[in-house]
């Protein structure tokens, strides 16, 4: 992990020394930025993170102890390094009960001195982020979130079931839920048929909770357990048999069924009795793979509408009506509008196409779209409407987004995007769709690659035309519009280096031409380049091209 460490001091040569001592001793490792004054830090402090503060202690203005005090204010975790001409360590001792300070060490002191203080500060702010002790942390916080998480998962296999049974099952796992994603559930819709009107969104929430604990209850403990609140209209239960009911039935299944059904009375008529809150059921007539719950819901919600008007508190298993409160012999053909409701939970996965679409996922978008494609190939006019209105919509939201009308092929025309009469069947409509996606997803990658051309090349612009200027990393980062961390992890992603090592490199080749190709003097030319210091711009320049600044210039004079 990289950090970032600021140097503060009045005098420009210590702290241009101290940046070249830091930059060479931890290339990679350091983000090393400097301010000649504590108002610099402050301001500097003010726009990024900063992890360790190498400061004076007497500087004019405020000090370094003040900047001390600042510096605990906004970044609480910062290591502080005081550095000083004068046996000072009186002074700074109020310092050390505030917190944060590292070490204390004198100007004239060896580079090793100044080095070991840094390893420590490091070495302090790693002790404290110990990811053993910060993932046991999380565990906990997590655990004690299980339940909202709990919901906000159940809620999306009603949503989108399309994960696997080993990727169920580690939700399950990680989310402490005791259910099996190998074996099948039996999937319970319940629908208020109607509230108090005097009730609040919070009062209606705690409600379906009470009937929550009264269903889980009633169902006794022998039997897993869910309720999801669907809406605050319509909830869930999720029911499998247990290791005592298995036991306990030689049927587990069929005993399960029969068992919840008959359990439905007792529930609604307490709900009622203690709640006075009127559901209506309906329980699946078999149980369904966890892959196939959201469908199973979506049907069983669609019957209770269906019959809403019918009459109160009903009880319905799938295609048969029956009803709880009164004997009921009517039932209905729902059997073509079921199917139908299925392929419609299907076309709700257009939202994950386009996500899939946003994030240049083209395998899985074609994977998906495909299938959605076959499914309403022999469906009924109107959703194959539907489906062809809602991939329209798609795929014009995404070329207007990105601004793209101008950079489409030909072969793309808006017209055929939007009117399926212009298409000579449903095949090719389609296939034409499939091709429009394909250029976008080229298009796509493209634009990406064209946005890193220009990023890179932006900043090596900048960094050639201002050497002698501040080339830190936050000031970098601003201007491109990016966090510090994730342009160091971008740039070296792309370029192969640091971008320190390439402002180093840079400053180096603008060095070797003015020595070549002009008069200036060594410190004149070090100044140039971004160095206030002579010694540190010609040891880099040794270390970087094995010969100091003169012996190079003599050489290229011979």
């Amino acid at each position: 992990m990289m950090y970032r460490i600021l140097i503060v001091d009045d005098e420009p040569y210590v702290a241009d020394s101290m940046e070249d001592l830091l930059s060479a001793a931890y290339s990679g490792k350091l983000d090393v930025c400097k301010g000649y004054s504590a108002d610099e830090a402050i301001s500097m402090l003010a726009r990024t993170k900063v992890d360790i503060v190498l400061t004076d202690v007497r500087m004019p203005g405020m000090s370094g102890l003040e900047l001390h005090k600042e510096i605990i204010k906004r970044w609480p975790a910062c290591k502080v390094i005081f550095l000083t001409g004068y046996d000072d360590f009186g002074y700074v001792q109020s310092s050390l009960r505030v917190g944060g300070v590292v070490d204390f060490i004198l100007k004239m002191e060896e580079d090793d001195k100044v080095l070991a203080a840094v390893d420590k500060a490091i070495e302090e702010i790693e002790v404290r982020m110990d990811y053993s002790k910060a993932l046991q942390q999380a565990r906990y916080k997590l655990k004690e979130a299980f339940p909202l998480l709990q919901q906000e998962y159940w809620l999306q296999l009603l949503r989108d079931s399309a994960d696997s049974v080993p990727v169920i099952g580690k939700q399950f796992a990680e989310l402490d839920i005791a259910f099996r994603a190998e074996e099948p559930v039996l999937v319970v819709v319940g629908k208020v048929d109607r509230w108090q009107e005097e009730l609040g969104r919070s009062d209606k929430s705690l409600l379906l909770y009470a009937a929550a604990n009264i269903a889980e209850e009633l169902f006794g403990p022998e039997l897993l357990f869910a309720q999801v609140n669907w809406d605050y209209n319509s909830l869930v239960y999720f029911l499998q048999p247990g290791d005592g009911w298995k036991q306990m039935h030689a049927a587990p299944w069929n005993a399960l069924h029969s068992f919840a059904w008959g359990m439905l009375e007792a529930i609604q008529s307490s709900c009622s009795r203690y709640l006075k809150l009127s559901l209506s059921v309906a329980v699946a007539g078999e149980p369904a793979s966890w892959s196939a719950v959201g469908v199973k819901a979506d049907t069983l919600k669609f019957i209770l509408s269906s019959e809403a008007g019918k009459g109160a508190e009903m009880a319905l298993i799938d295609e048969r009506v029956l009803f709880a409160s009164r004997a009921s012999e009517a039932q209905a053909p729902y059997a073509a509008r079921a199917q139908e409701q299925q392929l419609r939970y299907k076309l709700k996965s257009v939202g994950m196409l386009e996500a899939h679409l946003e994030r240049g996922e083209e395998e899985a978008f074609m994977s998906l779209y495909q299938e959605l494609a076959e499914l309403v190939e022999t469906a009924p006019v109107s959703l194959r409407l539907e489906y062809f209105y809602s991939m329209s919509v798609l795929f014009l939201s995404c070329i207007n987004r990105r601004d793209t009308v101008q950079l489409l092929p030909a072969g793309i025309s808006l017209d055929k995007l939007t009117d399926l009469k212009l298409h000579a069947s449903w095949k090719e409509a389609v296939h034409y769709f499939a091709y429009v996606a394909g250029q976008l997803f080229l298009l796509q990658q493209g634009e990406r690659g064209h946005s890193h051309d220009h990023l890179i090349g932006r900043l090596h612009e900048h960094i050639r035309h201002h050497l002698r200027e501040d080339l830190s990393l936050p000031r970098l980062a601003e201007l491109v519009h990016l966090h510090p961390f994730y342009l160091s992890r971008l740039y070296a992603k792309l370029t192969g280096e640091s971008l320190s090592d390439f402002i180093t490199r840079a400053r180096m080749d603008k060095a070797k031409e003015l020595l070549t190709y002009s008069d200036m003097k060594i410190h004149e030319i070090s100044s140039a380049v971004g160095y206030e210091f002579a010694p540190s711009f010609s040891r880099i320049f040794k270390k970087l091209w094995g010969m100091t600044p003169q012996e190079f210039r003599d050489q290229s004079n011979r």
